[in-house]
């Protein structure tokens, strides 16, 4: 009886170490796949950022395997434009992955209370659109006029129009607040619904110059012809009336990462931009197929009313847009001079766009 019971001890010993084997691989591998599978969020805003970015969301969104991790990718997009992603990128939980305006990389990392960024790709470029109902033959021909530009004397679109207009010795003053000058170019800085401001003038006959980013341009001269305004406005890129060394290459909007996450995730922050890049090789491809397919696409996503990714929703419109939306990507490497002078510029004129100082070496990714 006494050796019976010494068996049984030895047969419930060893099922309990097997047991308790299996239990601790069972554990083993549970804390290895937790440590192996990631939660992304990238957030962006709606319009041409967005269409950039359709195939790198069709293609590139739940569950992907990169580096042997497991990545669960989320697209976010917002709609409340600079202010909305502002916010997003100032969460003690703040996204991984942001396309936004570049000045927003520079002043979210120079804030105390905030996260660093790192700059990797601008994917838009320049502002430089605008909408008249006079011929524009060269920019003296603006000496006189008033031009409308959105936003404040501090946002962008402004500093990069003043910027111009002093680059080519053409005087300007700006409004509401600036003293007349006489035939100089006057800056009218609107921060209210400027399509229906600008609509309302060309019904009345005004004539209308304004400076415009897409997709407002093209909705704002598809409405005022379809219509047949006594006011007629056409489209003119600023860049077609400068000389090459003064052509507009401001980097508008870019794509950034958390400066943690680059550190920790080399592998997945290389396959995101790849695929990115070749978002935007599909959206601008000049092969009638693939652009067509890439259009079709767009329109599936860009339903409802208003359109949920703030694209013309018609197919004429939503193809001159994109095709005036300076959509490029270029590496923080490749672009390098014009992102210094971008950020020189905006320094120089209202630093608190980019927190103050300019940006440091390691806030771009080489």
């Amino acid at each position: 009886m006494r050796k019976l019971f010494k068996k049984l001890a030895l047969s419930l010993k060893i099922t309990s170490v097997i047991a308790f084997s299996f239990l601790s691989l069972a554990v083993f591998a549970a804390c290895c796949a937790d440590e192996d599978e990631f939660d992304i969020r990238v957030v962006l805003p709606n319009q041409i950022p967005v269409a950039a970015a359709a195939k790198l969301m069709r293609d590139f969104s739940g569950e992907q395997t990169v580096g042997g991790a497991t990545y669960n990718i989320s697209f976010d997009v917002l709609a409340g434009g600079a202010p909305a992603i502002q916010t997003e990128m100032q969460l003690a939980n703040s996204p991984q992955v942001v396309i936004a305006p570049t000045n927003l990389g520079a002043m979210i990392t120079h804030s105390p209370y905030a996260t660093d960024y790192r700059l990797a790709a601008t994917i838009t470029w320049g502002l430089t659109n605008i909408a008249t109902s006079q011929p524009i033959t060269t920019l003296e021909d603006l000496r006189g006029r008033r031009v409308i530009v959105p936003g404040g004397a501090t946002g962008i679109p402004s500093i990069s129009f003043r910027h111009v207009l002093a680059s080519q010795n053409i005087p300007f003053y700006t409004m509401p607040g600036g003293t007349h000058i006489a035939n100089a170019v006057q800056v009218y800085h609107f921060t209210g619904e400027i399509n229906a401001y600008i609509l309302g003038l060309t019904i009345d006959g005004t004539n209308v110059t304004a400076l415009l980013p897409e997709p407002a341009i093209t909705g704002i001269i598809t409405q005022n012809n379809a219509q047949n305004h006594p006011a007629r406005l056409e489209r003119v890129d600023i860049n077609e009336h400068l000389a090459e060394d003064y052509k507009i290459d401001h980097p508008f909007a870019s794509v950034f990462f958390r400066a943690d996450f680059v550190t920790n995730h080399q592998a997945f922050v290389t396959r995101f931009l790849a695929e990115l890049k070749a978002s935007i090789e599909w959206v601008t491809n000049a092969d009638a197929a693939i652009q067509n397919e890439a259009i079709a696409y767009i329109m599936s996503q860009n339903t409802g009313t208003p359109p949920r990714w703030g694209l013309p929703a018609a197919e004429a419109p939503l193809r001159q847009s994109l095709t005036h939306s300076h959509i490029r990507f270029v590496t923080a490497a490749e672009g390098r001079a014009q992102l210094d002078d971008f950020f020189q510029m905006v320094y120089n004129l209202s630093p608190a766009l980019i927190g103050g100082r300019l940006p440091a070496d390691n806030f771009f990714m080489h």
